[in-house]
């Protein structure tokens, strides 16, 4: 089974019930603008982002607006965790969880004001940083890898969780294991 969730992404708008639950303290502030090589892309972001987004016009992108982007984002984030442990719990309930492999993973990262940008559309920190979180029979609790995984070795390492073998002409790494380089 697959289940994908269109968020966190714009128009970055949380259920209310994760919002209130967000502590404004522990909300990080953005990175600093790069203005070496900021201005084009900053006009480009403006470009692409021309419609507001909860209230938020990205033309002006005050620090007070790029908290309500981050607000709205980690509220995103604490939903689709609401919704991943509602997933983990019926697969516990049903006898199936000690026999499964989860994984969640995403695409891109998002910049929410880093470098005064929105989106993601370069190769800063923000955009390209994201979490993945592997769950399952033989995979030791709380491990942590900090080498770089690509997405496509995500079915290398299902290939053989499953105990089938990779295809010659599909050339990935295991995410948890050896790598190649």
């Amino acid at each position: 089974m697959m289940v994908g969730f269109p968020g966190p992404h714009c128009p970055y708008d949380p259920d209310e019930r994760f919002l209130g639950g967000i502590e404004e303290s522990k909300i990080p502030e953005s990175a600093p603008e790069v203005r070496a090589h900021s201005p084009k892309m900053r006009q480009g972001n403006v470009e692409g982002n021309k419609r507001p987004w909860n209230g938020v016009d990205y033309a002006e992108f005050p620090d007070s607006a790029k908290h309500t982007v981050r607000k709205h984002y980690s509220a995103l984030v604490q939903q689709i965790d609401f919704e991943v442990g509602a997933i983990i719990d019926a697969l516990r309930k049903k006898g199936l969880l000690e026999n499964t492999y989860v994984v969640l993973a995403s695409d891109h990262g998002d910049y929410l004001g880093d470098h005064n940008l929105i989106g993601k559309a370069s190769f800063f920190e923000s955009a390209i940083r994201v979490p993945m979180v592997a769950m399952g029979p033989g995979i030791e609790a709380g491990q942590t890898q900090e080498a770089m995984v690509e997405l496509r070795d995500i079915t290398a390492t299902m290939l053989s969780w499953a105990g089938v073998d990779q295809p010659a002409w599909y050339e990935h790494n295991l995410c948890l294991g050896r790598y190649a380089w």
